[in-house]
Parts: structure tokens; sequence; C-alpha cells
């Protein structure tokens, strides 16, 4: 999924197993088939609650230096 286009249709916060760290469960389509996948990086935990309102939305997600940004 990473550094491909795809289209984020939903996403959910949680509370990861790993100590005091938020969890996004992110809903996505990539060539026609949905998938959800988890993360706790803090930067698209951002992202994806700056754009709730755009979604669904194309983005790419891509590594920059030690941390992954939708772009």
């Amino acid at each position: 999924m990473f550094n491909v286009e795809i289209e984020v249709t939903g996403y959910k916060l949680g509370k990861s197993r790993v100590k005091d760290k938020d969890l996004l469960q992110l809903q996505y389509v990539l060539d026609g088939r949905v998938f959800v996948s988890f993360t706790n990086s803090a930067v698209l935990i951002r992202q994806i609650q700056q754009y709730e309102k755009e979604i669904p939305f194309l983005t790419t997600i891509v590594k920059r230096n030690s941390y992954y940004t939708f772009s």
C-alpha cells in the first residue's frame, strides 16, 4: 500500500497495546478491493483527523525520512 494511490474510505481510532499509543485502523480501496491496515503512526493519525470530512479521498502513503505521510 505504500507508494501507490489508494482511496481512503474510512477509519477508526483506538488504543494500541503498545504503551499509551493510539492505533489507527485505516480502511481503503486498492485495485477495486477493500483493505484494512493498522498503524500507530502519529503523523497519519493527525492527518486523517485533519481530513476526515474529505473522506473518501485519493492519496498515496509515502515514507519521508523516519515517518509515513499522506501525499
